[in-house]
């Protein structure tokens, strides 16, 4: 699933954001409400304190947000002490089986948009939240702010020298044992399809690590050369949240806003036209389509704002249509994401890749811990 249910996970916070964009200020996460956030930044629906009181779902979401996510590393965690139990390998063949913590990094991308935006609500008004709510704030923005260095520091910087890309062995399978005949790649329409769909290459660990099984979720469908993409992803979010925290003046501050948006979206659907950073080329083609939809959806509906046009004229219109445009593509790579994980488990196409890859190093040098038994039918599959 990788990289890209982790694309769509923000994806859907940024399009849920973006459709409150209707003037200058945003509908469901104003300051002044008492009504519920939409589901895409407050996934629990809980209020802190009365249901009346002011901010108490913005309150409520800057604090339970993070716990929630906390929540999913602590499931992680324990799913690979059950994996080290049951099985008696190591720890980290164990969190390598759970994807422990990398399967961690999806639900913080979802989070991360609605987190970063209540939070800077809170610390941007000061004198209209009190002391309490703006520390508050202020400390959970600061966490979401640290988050794409942490990332760096644990996974991005380590994965040039920790993985390497490899030939998806569907494409160019390994020699056979000794005296057996060689299996036939695919080749003609079967293998573009295949390259089409899912790549040419998988990224596995080297040394004989479990890096890729650990992280990979983080950068597994994306390019060598496009690593810095995903650190781009996570500052996209967490600008569009400063920036719609926000709260302009109607006129210029407002018209200002809506342009650094309307930028931000536009260079992003460029980095992402411009360098493809993804192996798949489906990948690439959805991801082109979605941000294209959500950067001409807000030029449109900056230009209206802008030139002081009527709510029902063709231009809001076109740009509704945009957006809906791209809740529809979220939706349809969700579900591609999905049907993505269920092959690669089914066809273990990147655990046989990864096994082989760790069992040659083994080969150069046997002090490498043996693999784990959950990997040792994955690659006698492939030898066969």
């Amino acid at each position: 699933i990788g990289g890209g249910a982790g694309a769509t996970a923000s994806h859907a916070g940024k399009v849920a954001l973006l459709k409150e964009m209707g003037g200058c200020e945003l509908e469901d996460v104003d300051l002044a409400a008492t009504e519920e956030l939409d589901w895409e930044f407050h996934p629990l629906q809980v209020a802190w304190g009365r249901g009346d009181e002011h901010n108490t779902y913005i309150v409520a979401a800057a604090v339970f947000n993070p716990v929630l996510l906390m929540g999913f590393f602590a499931l992680f965690y324990l799913a690979a002490a059950l994996v080290r139990a049951c099985r008696c390998c190591g720890w980290e063949q164990a969190m390598a089986t759970s994807r422990t913590p990398g399967g961690c990094f999806i639900p913080y991308l979802f989070l991360l948009q609605g987190t970063s935006l209540v939070s800077a609500q809170l610390a941007f008004s000061p004198a209209r939240n009190g002391a309490l709510q703006t520390i508050l704030g202020t400390s959970v923005l600061l966490l979401c702010l640290a988050s794409p260095l942490v990332l760096h520091r644990r996974v991005l910087r380590h994965v040039r020298t920790r993985a390497v890309p490899t030939l998806d062995p569907a494409l160019s399978p390994p020699p056979s044992e000794e005296g057996l005949p060689r299996a036939p790649g695919l080749s003609g329409w079967k293998r573009r399809v295949y390259a089409f769909t899912f790549g040419e290459f998988i990224w596995v660990s080297t040394e004989g690590t479990y890096f890729c099984e650990m992280y990979g979720i983080v950068f597994e469908t994306i390019k060598e050369t496009a690593l810095w993409f995903v650190p781009l992803e996570v500052a996209q979010i967490l600008a569009l949240s400063l920036l719609s925290a926000w709260k302009p003046h109607p006129g210029a501050e407002c018209n200002i806003r809506n342009a650094l948006i309307t930028l931000m979206c536009c260079v992003f659907f460029l980095a992402v036209a411009i360098y493809r950073p993804y192996y798949a080329p489906m990948e690439n083609a959805i991801t082109f389509a979605l941000a294209g939809s959500m950067a001409v959806s807000m030029l449109l509906l900056t230009i209206g704002i802008a030139s002081d046009v009527a709510p029902d004229s063709a231009l809001y219109s076109v740009s509704i249509h945009f957006l809906v445009v791209s809740g529809y593509l979220v939706i349809a790579k969700a579900a591609w994401d999905l049907a993505c994980c269920v092959y690669d488990i089914i066809s273990g196409r990147r655990t046989n890749a990864r096994d082989a890859a760790r069992a040659e190093a083994m080969k150069v040098d046997p002090s490498f811990p043996a693999v784990a038994e959950p990997f040792a039918s994955n690659r006698s599959r492939l030898n066969g």
